[in-house]
């Protein structure tokens, strides 16, 4: 059976494809499948920097706040304010880049950083109280 069939018309040559070419190429189509380890490796990116960023900017608010901020109880106030604020303004923006649901995204990056800090918060005295 030959795979292609040649005809002329005043000149002119065209290819007919045969039904084992059509096979072919559908079985080739659906063998390409979309690799989601890709879209990982920028997203995963994405997040470490974003990470980055926010540990070395609470890291400079915490120094800021510790020189202009003499009271103990403040100065914490202040910086779950600011922190707590930059959580939703990343809860949103991640929102916003992968299209998921507001009302979803940014209590559920608040209440995780609000956890996470509070554990390093718990963490930290429990280290200063021992003495370490």
């Amino acid at each position: 059976m030959a795979s292609n069939i040649q005809t002329s018309l005043n000149g002119a040559k065209f290819t007919i494809p045969t039904t084992h070419d059509l096979e072919q190429s559908t079985l080739e189509i659906e063998s390409k499948e979309f690799d989601y380890s890709k879209r990982s490796q920028w997203l995963r990116a994405a997040v470490l920097v974003a990470n980055d960023g926010l540990v070395s900017t609470a890291s400079l608010m915490m120094g800021v706040a510790a020189s202009f901020i003499k009271e103990y109880k403040v100065r914490v106030e202040v910086m779950v304010g600011a922190v707590s604020s930059a959580l939703v303004v990343f809860g949103w923006l991640g929102a916003m880049l992968v299209k998921a649901p507001l009302l979803r995204s940014v209590p559920r990056v608040l209440i995780g950083g609000l956890l996470a800090m509070t554990i390093t918060f718990g963490l930290t005295k429990l280290i200063g109280l021992s003495g370490l």
